[in-house]
């Protein structure tokens, strides 16, 4: 993983710290619960901290019918 990507992931596990009920979609956690620590990164690293997130079983990732 990227240092940008790790330091997305760390903010994501952050936000979740305060908000351990929180759920939202890869746009909006790109442009909701990262636009405070970084402004809104690059959608990309976003997804790369989140697949490594969910791999290593600290984030479920949920797909709903058309989403």
């Amino acid at each position: 993983m990227t240092d940008d990507a790790q330091q997305i992931a760390n903010d994501i596990l952050a936000y979740l710290a305060k908000h351990p009920d929180a759920q939202d979609t890869l746009k909006g956690i790109s442009e909701w619960w990262l636009s405070e620590q970084t402004g809104k990164p690059n959608t990309a690293l976003v997804e790369e901290a989140l697949k490594r997130l969910v791999t290593g079983g600290l984030v479920v990732a949920r797909e709903r019918e058309g989403a």
